[in-house]
């Protein structure tokens, strides 16, 4: 018996912004491995977020092995491709190999940028911090999007207050704030003082960690400068 594949598995899912979670049991793994763009996401990005190219490996004919080993060349491929623009292999998507006579052609289409918002994970509630930096901000996504390309310092979270507000405020902090009660800090202490300004603010924290690469190209056009070198 093949305990490997018999094993129960339970995976599961939380999304705390929607105070929903789901099960699943899982049986039967099979040892395919499937390709860097098998969970096609370029369905989610609009079409100027799309954008497809070739690259041409000139003077190399199509070698017959390679529709034996079509995917390890696709991986390898795209795996080089986000090494060398500091991406994610899934946002190079629809990737296929083509020919003529003389030539063989990689075909993939890059996705851009993903919101902002995603870097992020949301905390709680906590008083304004009026000693934070604070950006101009009508939208949640907009203050991620500012921490995120923020040059001054690295921010690593930031607060969104009075977000049902006509002037909301975006404060960002280079530190990974903790949550602090709003309770705890109109009781006194060091806290009251953030408790000063009266308004609520939802935390968010970048996800990411100080030794990760840094964050991807704002620009979708920014990736395609790079060279391709794969062993034949």
């Amino acid at each position: 018996m093949d305990t490997s594949k018999s094993q129960l598995v339970r995976l599961d899912l939380e999304d705390k912004t929607t105070h929903s979670s789901r099960t699943y049991n899982i049986f039967d793994f099979n040892d395919e491995h499937h390709a860097f763009s098998f969970y096609d996401t370029s369905a989610c990005f609009e079409p100027e977020q799309r954008k497809s190219f070739a690259i041409a490996f000139k003077d190399q004919p199509f070698h017959p092995t390679l529709d034996a080993y079509s995917t390890s060349f696709l991986n390898s491929a795209l795996l080089q491709m986000s090494e060398q623009t500091l991406v994610s292999p899934a946002r190079f998507q629809k990737a296929s190999v083509t020919y003529d006579d003389s030539s063989v052609y990689l075909l993939v289409t890059a996705l851009g940028t993903p919101p902002a918002l995603s870097l992020f994970y949301k905390l709680g509630q906590v008083p304004q911090n009026t000693s934070a930096p604070q950006e101009l901000a009508l939208f949640v996504d907009d203050c991620a999007a500012s921490c995120v390309q923020t040059e001054s310092f690295i921010c690593y979270s930031f607060d969104f207050c009075n977000a049902d507000s006509d002037s909301p405020s975006c404060l960002l902090s280079g530190y990974r704030l903790p949550v602090v009660s709003t309770t705890a800090a109109t009781q006194g202490g060091t806290n009251s003082a953030a408790a000063a300004g009266g308004a609520t603010c939802t935390r968010y924290i970048l996800t990411i960690s100080a030794s990760a690469p840094p964050p991807p190209p704002s620009s979708l056009h920014a990736i395609f400068g790079f060279s391709l070198s794969l062993r034949s």
